[in-house]
């Protein structure tokens, strides 16, 4: 598995602007990829919560989405779908829903997922 770092430079809403960290900017940065890591683990999950959300409820979000394009509204009414009482499919995911893959690595968010759900 690759990492891909990006520096997180501002949150508005939904939208966020970042820069792709490259192998040029180590070397400015007098720094390798093990100490961007580290400092990576250390402050992402402060600033992008990771949570584990079920497949139906990103499912009913898109459904959600489209349907209200489809309607021409802003995303104002909501979409009913029935969510079954016992989930099969997780998303690992994040508070800022942005490079969400990498909430895989956080320190313990999947095995807390496990506890939970048993």
């Amino acid at each position: 598995m690759a990492v891909i770092y990006y520096i997180l430079l501002s949150t508005e809403g939904e939208t966020t602007a970042s820069i792709f960290v490259r192998d040029s900017m180590l070397k400015i940065w007098n720094t390798d990829e093990k100490i961007l890591y580290q400092y990576a683990s250390e402050n992402t999950p402060g600033s992008l919560k990771g949570v584990v959300v079920p497949m139906s409820g990103i499912l009913a979000d898109l459904i959600g989405d489209i349907t209200d394009i489809q309607r021409g509204n802003s995303g104002t009414e909501n979409c009913n779908i029935s969510m079954a009482d016992n989930e099969m499919m997780y998303v690992c995911s994040n508070s800022g829903k942005t490079n969400v893959a990498v909430t895989m690595l956080y320190d313990g968010v999947l095995k807390q997922f496990v506890e939970q759900i048993g």
